[in-house]
Order: structure tokens, then sequence, then C-alpha cells
């Protein structure tokens, strides 16, 4: 995607390894087989008592997040 510079990190051969990212949504599924072990930190902004995600596209858009080397499969 020429608009975010991704063709020029490609050209750098930067594939994200040790990059950090943060996905604010409706939280994750911390035992998803694409997520176990990735996610580093969870924080609460709402009125519930947990960061699990009941609705899945938090789940989601955190695997598309972690899907370096094409490993993320989806929720």
């Amino acid at each position: 995607m020429k608009q975010v510079g991704a063709d020029l990190a490609r050209a750098a051969d930067y594939d994200g390894t040790g990059a950090r990212v943060a996905v604010l949504d409706t939280g994750a599924d911390a035992d998803h087989p694409d997520l176990q072990g990735r996610i580093t930190a969870s924080e609460n902004f709402t009125d519930t008592d947990t960061t699990d995600d009941r609705q899945g596209h938090g789940t989601h858009v955190a695997i598309s997040a972690a899907a370096a080397g094409g490993r993320g499969t989806g929720a």
C-alpha cells in the first residue's frame, strides 16, 4: 500500500519483526490459537470487568495485526 509506505518497507526487507501494535477494540480472545502467547498487555476502558472479546471483532482485528508472515488465519 503506497499510501502508508508499505512498498518502501517491503523493499527494505522489513517484515514487522519486533514491532509492537496496540489494538483498541472490543477485547481479544487470548486463548485463540493465533493469539496465544502474543498478547503482552491489556487494558479495560469500559465499565465491564473483563477484556474478553464478547463480539469477536476485536479478536479478528488483533489476529490481522498479529499476522506477520501470514500466520494469522482469521477469527
